[in-house]
């Protein structure tokens, strides 16, 4: 993980988080202690993921997954459509038909999201409203999370992949 926050902060190297991306470091923020120096308070980390953290680095806080990702998520709703609604005024070109709804897929819900966030696309599910894709500057680099992409039909439809097409192109142009 850290060698993943280093290449996009320290190097520059922009990321595109998809799905699973999301909870790929649970231990590092969902439950358990507080972390020392954790800027939002909000992360909490495995006991024992902490106190090793500590020992190895101890002059450095754990980093906390979603202090990267920008938004943090401990779960999700159920598997439902989603109608995506993009923000106004956001910084890449989207591309969603008017009233786009997606297939069968989970909502994932925000825990918490860090102040530098830019939402780019929302995602209404019932009655929740969540944040689906956003920006986050982190260093030199910059990361795009999008929380679809969990069953074979999105990765099949053209909408989504003209959000990922949509995120490597902004992710590759020059800043």
């Amino acid at each position: 993980m850290t060698n993943l926050i280093d290449q996009t902060v320290s190097a520059g190297l922009p990321a595109l988080l998809v799905h699973c991306a999301m909870h790929s470091w649970w231990d590092t923020f969902k439950k358990g202690k507080p972390i020392p120096g954790n800027t939002l308070g909000k992360a909490r980390a495995n006991k024992r993921l902490l106190e090793q953290w500590q020992q190895d680095h101890p002059d450095s806080s754990l980093p906390a997954w979603g202090e990267f990702t920008g938004i943090a998520s401990t779960k999700h709703g159920p598997k439902k459509p989603i109608t995506l609604v993009p923000v106004a005024d956001a910084p890449l070109q989207l591309n969603i038909p008017e009233g786009y709804t997606t297939e069968k897929t989970d909502l994932y819900n925000s825990h918490y999201v860090t102040p530098e966030v830019t939402p780019l696309l929302r995602g209404l599910q019932r009655k929740d409203d969540e944040v689906v894709m956003w920006e986050a500057p982190q260093g030199k680099g910059t990361v795009i999370g999008l929380t679809l992409g969990h069953n074979d039909d999105e990765w099949d439809d053209p909408v989504f992949r003209g959000l990922l097409k949509s995120a490597i192109d902004y992710l590759l142009e020059p800043q």
